[in-house]
């Protein structure tokens, strides 16, 4: 097979796959941190015992916190794609698809 697309198809098509495997990914890593840290939370009440009551609220407080990163994250990423497509089109004169896959 090629290693490189040459239809503007599969560039677009090589682009989406390429962007959602790294959001798939920073996704999974992000839910194994959060388990690691849910874990961490629990032993550390356990061991300190009723001293920590609101333990649940700070968990609820840091799992808004991390919605809130990902929801941030995801409008950077597009704001980054966005202006990268942009420069390819306006400044060096590429087709769509082809700042697409450049960007």
């Amino acid at each position: 097979g090629h290693l490189i697309p040459t239809g503007s198809v599969g560039k677009v098509i090589t682009s989406v796959f390429i962007v959602s495997g790294l959001i798939l990914f920073a996704t999974i890593a992000g839910q194994i941190l959060d388990f690691v840290v849910r874990g961490e939370i629990e032993y550390v009440v356990g061991v300190l015992g009723p001293d920590l009551q609101d333990a649940a609220s700070h968990q609820e407080k840091r799992l808004k916190e991390r919605r809130h990163q990902f929801l941030t994250g995801l409008v950077n990423l597009s704001v980054l794609l966005s202006c990268s497509i942009s420069f390819f089109v306006l400044v060096w004169k590429h087709s769509l698809a082809d700042s697409i896959y450049l960007a």
